[in-house]
């Protein structure tokens, strides 16, 4: 654990971000290339420290992962964002030059309700309007919404991905919302439902899992990260071949003494894991 927290801290202080940013830019000056950020910090002296740096290449979006548009369930996932920070973070990427922003939010966490659905719509919105500070005109926000996946050796690992019908219900909502709004300048980008709930299968499952996977390959299960050659009949064909079901074990949740399918290749204190777990649960 040691390891991964300084490898974290490395990430989190990355002391000469502005003078890689400034050298790439002399190299790439006269190739015509400019330069895409990941997703940072929401921290406003991050964006204000790369602007100078950025000056003269073309500014593409911004990203910034939000991933939940409430600041409670920020705390649950342990990412203890303040609005107040990513509107500052914000209007600094506007002032800077940058005229379209890239969202990322995350759909089935625990503890979500329906109006924290609604809010990414709201919140994006918001920092859309917020251009108009600068400017007077609309920023262009692109949101890329994902659908929780529980991951092995993580907090989350124990709980159950919700159901399918809820991240359609929760797309619907969305979409809905958009158009109350009349937010012509959001874009939404959904991350393919059925995907995820193989993710999640298949992340979380045992060695059974083997003899399904071959045979959704020995059936033609080809390039599925494409979504012209993803085809989830094959993969739940599979599944049932061996007398599972895919969307059930994406849904299952795990006992706390339980032994888990990953237990034995190590990672992460168990211990660790669970206390960090409950301490989402209690705000919840």
């Amino acid at each position: 654990m040691q390891k991964a927290d300084s490898i974290s801290q490395c990430r989190k202080n990355y002391r000469y971000r502005q003078s890689l940013v400034a050298g790439l830019q002399a190299y790439f000056r006269d190739k015509y290339v400019g330069l895409s950020l990941p997703s940072l910090r929401v921290e406003q002296s991050a964006i204000m420290g790369l602007a100078e740096s950025l000056s003269s290449v073309r500014k593409s979006g911004l990203t910034i992962a939000v991933e939940a548009a409430g600041e409670k369930l920020r705390q649950i996932i342990n990412k203890p964002m303040k609005d107040e920070d990513l509107f500052a973070t914000a209007e600094a990427a506007y002032r800077a030059g940058w005229q379209k922003l890239k969202l990322y939010f995350m759909i089935g966490l625990p503890g979500e309700t329906e109006e924290d659905i609604k809010q990414i719509v709201q919140l994006s919105f918001q920092l859309a309007k917020l251009r108009k500070k600068v400017d007077n005109k609309t920023g262009r926000i692109n949101i890329t919404i994902s659908w929780l996946t529980p991951k092995s050796h993580t907090p989350f690992g124990w709980l159950g991905q919700k159901p399918k019908a809820y991240f359609e219900e929760a797309k619907q909502l969305i979409l809905e919302e958009k158009r109350k709004f009349r937010a012509r300048s959001l874009q939404f980008k959904f991350h393919k439902i059925e995907r995820s709930i193989l993710e999640s299968a298949i992340g979380r499952g045992d060695r059974r899992l083997c003899n399904i996977i071959e045979a959704a390959w020995r059936d033609g299960a080809r390039f599925d990260l494409w979504d012209e050659c993803f085809d989830y009949t094959l993969w739940q064909r599979a599944f049932e071949k061996f007398g599972m079901d895919v969307e059930k074990l994406a849904e299952r949740e795990f006992g706390r003494k339980e032994i888990l399918p990953w237990e034995h290749l190590g990672g992460p204190d168990k211990e660790y894991l669970i206390k960090h777990l409950d301490q989402a649960m209690k705000i919840i």
